[in-house]
C-alpha cells in the first residue's frame, strides 16, 4: 500500500514537471515571441502615426492663426480672406466634363 501511495506520488510529481517543462516551452515558443511581435506592431504604428499626427497639429495651428487675423481684422479680413477662398468655393468637386461625358449617356 505504501509502496503503490509513493509511486503515484512520484507520478504525480513527474506529471507536474512535465506540466511545468511544457508551460516553459509554450512561453519561449510562442508566447513571448508574440509579446515581442506585439510591441514590434506597436513601434511601427506610432511611427506610422507620428508624422500624420503633426500634420494635423500643424494645421490646427495655421487654423487657429488664420482664425485669430480674421478676427482681429474684422469685416475687411473676413472679405479678403472670402475672396481669397472664392474661386475654391466657385470650381466643382467633379469636372464638368465628368457629368456631361459618361452620366447622361
Amino acid at each position: 500500500m505504501k509502496a503503490q501511495e509513493a509511486e503515484v506520488e512520484a507520478e504525480k510529481v513527474l506529471k507536474m514537471k512535465c506540466v511545468e517543462r511544457e508551460e516553459q516551452r509554450l512561453r519561449a515558443d510562442v508566447i513571448e515571441p508574440a509579446k515581442a511581435e506585439k510591441q514590434a506592431a506597436f513601434a511601427r504604428a506610432e511611427a506610422e502615426a507620428a508624422p500624420i499626427l503633426e500634420r494635423g497639429k500643424a494645421q490646427v495651428e495655421v487654423l487657429r492663426r488664420l482664425y485669430v487675423e480674421v478676427q482681429t481684422g474684422g469685416e475687411a479680413a473676413f472679405a479678403v480672406f472670402m475672396a481669397e477662398k472664392l474661386p475654391e468655393l466657385r470650381s466643382p468637386s467633379v469636372p464638368w466634363r465628368a457629368w456631361t461625358s459618361t452620366a447622361w449617356s
